[in-house]
């Protein structure tokens, strides 16, 4: 048998763990391979709930589960036998079952030769190793924890990649979920709510997909606790339910759940929503550069961002010239950790704590250029700018004027009512 030595075990995974899914609860499961002259048959049986007649093959189709009574038999997120369809035909194979009152058997037939694989590359070399097996065993062996992403990118508090949260109590949708974000985001899981909410104190992710559904306390729960907090308010969540009920979504919105949707689902749609959800970041850095450099602004934000951006400009400039001011200051002010007043300036500005403290005090710098008659070096003191030709160019990146030709154009004219008077009223 020529095939591609990963897909065949996947097939084989994904037969047998359905076929220990669905055994009865001390059943039997079976695999058989028979040998024939054009290829071989490999089988895979149980003795467990019996599939409906009616379903036929699109127990293949992808996404689907067998229900009853509106309900899913058992937990799943039916791509196991949709992957199986897929490779086996890959192999110009063939994949049915058989269902009665005594269980099921599935049946992979694959065959002989290589001269249904024309124009496929062929090899006659063996390969030795399974990197697939190799996970498993690593994944499953007894005592052995497996970190959800390395130790030095996981205590990399500053790293420049984004962080996305996971929180789902099934396995195999969080695995799907990683997969789609893994080369993007550092991401990193939860099997509920209790610790899914830790896990957001503790890395405070960009967005949060959680499942609604769990042991123990739901997503709608997780949702209400972290816009609640003032430190995790601004982090957006996606919200997964295998219902469409309009109860549920009315209350995961009403929690403070930016989006919500219904399982099954096509990758593309939860990539397409979670981009859609940080464009809305983006826009909300746009209106904080807007807001630092007093440009007109029709975007619309959340109150949390909103209250939280005017709350810092009030106190940073409350304490321009305080030499004891400090990012810890401002974070205990705020009642936030240092790592979290981090995170949330970050979406907001997409600046650094510094950048976003010097930014607030240009932007005081720029007020007091245009309303009051003081000069730059007068200015530069009253904003903190001890520094003279540091703070000229810092006021430069962000207005695109130097000091002085900032003044000249946007600085209001003093005594301009005298002065029309003194024109239209000579004899005064």
């Amino acid at each position: 048998i020529y095939a591609d030595r990963e897909k065949v075990e996947i097939i084989l995974f994904n037969l047998l763990s359905n076929a220990l899914k669905f055994a009865a609860g001390t059943g039997y499961v079976g695999l058989k391979i028979m040998d024939n002259s054009a290829g071989i048959s490999i089988s895979v049986e149980n003795d467990g709930s019996v599939i409906p007649e009616d379903i036929g093959m699109k127990l293949f189709d992808k996404y689907y589960q067998v229900n009853k009574n509106g309900v899913s038999l058992k937990s799943g997120f039916g791509i196991g036998l949709y992957l199986v369809k897929n490779f086996v035909e890959q192999h110009q194979g063939r994949v049915g079952y058989v269902s009665g009152k005594s269980g099921t058997v599935f049946t992979v037939d694959l065959k002989k030769g290589s001269a249904h694989l024309a124009g496929l590359l062929v090899s006659d070399v063996l390969s030795q190793s399974s990197s697939f097996l190799n996970e498993l065993m690593i994944d499953e062996a007894p005592g052995i924890h497996v970190a959800p992403m390395p130790v030095a990118e996981e205590m990399d508090l500053f790293s420049e990649k984004d962080t996305l949260l996971i929180i789902d109590d099934n396995k195999e949708i969080r695995e799907f979920i990683r997969q789609l974000f893994h080369k993007r985001f550092r991401v990193f899981e939860a099997e509920d709510a209790v610790n899914g909410l830790q896990q957001v104190k503790k890395y405070l992710p960009v967005i949060v997909i959680c499942d609604i559904v769990m042991a123990g306390a739901s997503g709608i729960d997780l949702c209400a606790a972290m816009k609640k907090d003032s430190a995790l308010c601004h982090i957006p969540l996606i919200l997964l339910t295998g219902t469409d009920s309009a109860d549920i979504k009315m209350k995961g919105f009403e929690s403070g759940a930016d989006d919500y949707i219904t399982k099954p689902f096509e990758s593309e749609m939860l990539i397409t929503r979670v981009n859609t959800i940080l464009k809305r970041q983006d826009s909300l850095q746009q209106y904080f550069y807007n807001k630092i450099t007093h440009k007109a602004d029709q975007l619309k934000i959340s109150d949390e961002h909103r209250v939280f951006l005017e709350r810092c400009i009030e106190i940073i400039e409350q304490n321009l010239i305080d030499n004891e001011f400090s990012i810890t200051v401002l974070a205990s002010k705020l009642g936030m950790s240092h790592s979290s007043l981090y995170k949330h300036v970050k979406v907001i500005s997409g600046q650094s704590i510094a950048a976003f403290i010097r930014f607030i005090r240009l932007r005081k710098a720029a007020e007091l250029f245009i309303n009051t008659n003081c000069n730059v070096s007068e200015v530069a003191f009253m904003v903190g700018f001890n520094d003279l030709k540091y703070f000229r160019e810092q006021f430069f990146k962000l207005f695109e004027y130097n000091p002085s030709e900032y003044i000249k154009k946007y600085r209001k004219t003093f005594n301009q009512v005298h002065s029309l008077n003194e024109k239209l009223n000579p004899q005064l």
